[in-house]
């Protein structure tokens, strides 16, 4: 009798990659590529052409194809992973790497991670600097901005004053405080709006008012500034958890969250008075003990420390 093994061979696949990564110029890169299955196949990086670039290949299974000093390949063999390293990071090493897995001419599995070389914001020359128009027509301003990640713009009147459009701004001084039980909280927040925004705070969306158990205050610092202050007297149990800030006008609402948290008053535990071992270990009676070194321990538990 004659028997006849047969083992299936196993599709390679790609079980892990390094994900979207930003680094600065002149910085050290490691993307990692994990494969299974893939011995006998070739496993190779390249980065993906752009702009009538062609793809341009990096490595092939542990040999580099690239003739750069600053890349450099290393191969795991205990996870079969293929750790390409890019040093000293320049702009245009930025782009899509792929690790891809060569099954055969037309077939191939591949992976890709983003590389973001992060580059400052700039305003581009082509942007308005000056225009003259008469009072009453309109006119049109246009910013041109770029860098990496992509920047957010915002438009600012002289002074960095707000748009007559409107808009406003949240900052709150202190997003997470800290109170014990039956102590009083202060709870800060900064507005700017145009117009002026009405401002309110709410907790357990009800709108609070001055009474026995809070405080508002509001302070004009400018123009468009408005400083707003929630004091929580003596409080209790059920008022921890999260407060809001919101402002309104005519264009909207925004708002800000703080969170109010508790912590325990300071407990001191006092053990009493330990005789030290040299003297325990003695055998002396409590009457010999008149004029000898004593030591107290003070014990102080709190979930916060103090600074």
């Amino acid at each position: 009798m004659i028997y006849i093994s047969v083992l299936g061979q196993r599709r390679p696949s790609i079980s892990w990659i390094t994900k979207e990564i930003v680094m600065d110029i002149g910085a050290t890169v490691s993307l990692e590529c994990s494969v299974q299955y893939a011995q006998d196949y070739p496993v190779l990086w390249v980065k993906k052409g752009s702009d009538g670039i062609q793809d341009l290949p990096i490595s092939t299974n542990t040999a580099l194809i690239v003739r750069d000093p600053r890349y450099n390949l290393r191969h795991e063999q205990s996870s079969s992973t293929y750790i390409l390293e890019i040093r000293d990071l320049q702009e245009n090493d930025g782009g899509e790497y792929m690790c891809q897995v060569l099954i055969d001419v037309s077939n191939r599995i591949s992976a890709s991670v983003p590389l973001l070389v992060r580059r400052p914001p700039i305003i581009s020359d082509n942007s308005t600097r000056s225009v003259v128009v008469s009072e009453g027509t309109p006119v049109k301003l246009e910013c041109y901005a770029g860098g990496v990640p992509i920047p957010k713009v915002y438009w600012r009147r002289e002074n960095n004053a707000l748009l007559p459009t409107g808009g406003s701004v949240f900052s709150a001084q202190k997003p997470f405080v800290y109170q014990a039980l039956l102590f009083d909280a202060i709870l800060e927040c900064r507005v700017e709006s145009y117009p002026p925004a009405a401002i309110s705070w709410i907790f357990n969306s009800e709108s609070l008012v001055n009474n026995q158990h809070y405080e508002i205050s509001q302070f004009a610092t400018a123009d468009e500034f408005t400083d707003t202050t929630l004091r929580v007297k003596s409080i209790e149990k059920r008022q921890y958890g999260n407060y809001f800030c919101k402002a309104n006008n005519k264009l909207g609402g925004f708002q800000a969250r703080i969170t109010l948290n508790e912590f325990m008053v300071p407990n001191i535990n006092y053990h009493g008075i330990l005789m030290l071992p040299s003297y325990a270990s003695r055998g002396r009676s409590k009457s010999s003990f008149k004029s000898s070194s004593v030591l107290f321990v003070c014990l102080v538990f709190s979930r916060i420390l103090y600074t």
